[in-house]
């Protein structure tokens, strides 16, 4: 009994004097690996998105919706964006794309370089460069293009290059609206100024 009291005292007396050199041992390998790190080349981008996100405060592919009372819908997403000169409420993005689809079964495809989108308002002024397709066959070009989210209603103020059915066209402006009867039909319609060259229809 003496004899494991004595071993039992000596392994204790020991480990008194092994585990505390054991912890600093485990300490200063921990600190000589910290000290090992670059920052930089742990985390090569990290500082410069977190910078870009603070300064630009960007959104990645958001999207912009909304739906007139008969029904006509319209929908617009973008590669980013972000806010307007600070105002969280107008929202400039980049690479605009989207479609308006009538009650009637009409669409109208949209895309630009870029936009801005005034939530108070419920407008999307699509800039730098718009492309529009329609259902009826029509695909048309302009500067800059104005939709309304709530009304799904467009417009073109500005010069139109187009070519469709009748053959190629430009005009003045261009405007998508109701139809006259009132049953959820939407009409393209080019003004200020059109000017037609016919194709005739091959045989």
């Amino acid at each position: 009994m003496a004899n494991y009291d004595n071993t039992y005292s000596r392994i204790v007396a020991w480990l008194k004097v092994l585990l505390p050199l054991l912890a600093l041992a485990i300490l200063s390998t921990v600190f000589l690996i910290s000290e090992r790190l670059d920052p930089e080349s742990a985390l090569p981008y990290a500082e410069g998105d977190v910078e870009e996100v603070l300064r630009e405060q960007r959104i990645g592919k958001p999207d912009f919706a909304g739906v007139a009372d008969d029904g006509a819908r319209i929908r617009l997403s973008a590669e980013a964006a972000r806010p307007q000169d600070g105002d969280t409420t107008r929202l400039r993005a980049d690479g605009v794309s989207g479609r308006l689809e009538t009650p009637g079964g009409g669409w109208l495809d949209l895309r630009s370089g870029g936009g801005l989108f005034d939530d108070p308002d419920r407008i999307a002024t699509l800039d730098g460069g718009v492309r529009v397709e329609t259902s009826t066959g029509y695909v048309a070009e302009t500067d800059t293009m104005q939709a309304r989210l709530d009304s799904a209603l467009a417009e073109a103020p500005g010069e139109v290059r187009a070519e469709g059915p009748p053959g190629t066209l430009t005009a003045g402006g261009m405007r998508v609206e109701r139809g006259s009867t009132g049953a959820g039909d939407y009409h393209v319609v080019f003004n200020d100024g059109v000017h037609l060259v016919y194709t005739p229809p091959s045989r």
